[in-house]
């Protein structure tokens, strides 16, 4: 059987690989990011999962963003059992939600968002792979690298979520963007 290949011909082994052993962009690599997110994405509270965005870099695709977990929020508290954590699906929606961000940098070549540019709704098509390796605590505040591979229409993402400079998830998924 042929080992599977992502959208931009990698294989997803690879990419797994690099999930697990580098950070896809290291603190001070990429380019101050002066936007918010609610600037590059078209989701708005409670769904939008970032809370600043940090760095950049357009030729890759890749940008770092970050989001504390407020111990009341009622995600958190409606999810939990006598442990709280956050979400595993949620931790997906964040690292894809990276990704969407880091789009119009990427389709640009700059740091900043073009004039006119308007935030495209988006859905999840397929999780490749996701890997949930410590728990996300309430209170914690998390690190969130992403890459946007662009295909036109569909965006391959890949994510990974730091909390205390430790990797707790990755994700590699297909999304859909809306026309």
């Amino acid at each position: 059987m042929d080992e599977e290949r992502t959208s931009d011909g990698g294989s997803l082994a690879e990419q797994i690989l690099r999930l697990r052993l580098e950070e896809l962009l290291p603190k001070g690599t990429g380019t101050r990011v002066t936007v918010e997110a609610s600037d590059v994405l078209p989701h708005r509270a409670p769904m939008l999962l970032l809370d600043e965005l940090i760095e950049v870099d357009p030729p890759t695709g890749r940008i770092r963003a970050r989001r504390r977990l407020d111990p009341k929020d009622p995600l958190v508290v409606a999810h939990s059992g006598s442990l709280p954590t956050y979400p595993p699906v949620l931790l997906i929606e964040m690292m894809v939600q990276a990704a969407l961000a880091a789009l119009p940098f990427l389709r640009s070549g700059e740091a900043s968002v073009p004039i006119g540019f308007w935030p495209q709704g988006s859905r999840i098509k397929r999780v490749r792979e996701a890997m949930f390796i410590a728990p996300v605590m309430p209170g914690d505040t998390l690190d969130v690298h992403a890459e946007a591979i662009d295909d036109g229409n569909m965006v391959h993402a890949l994510g990974q979520i730091y909390s205390q400079k430790r990797l707790a998830a990755y994700v590699i998924a297909d999304v859909t963007l809306d026309e």
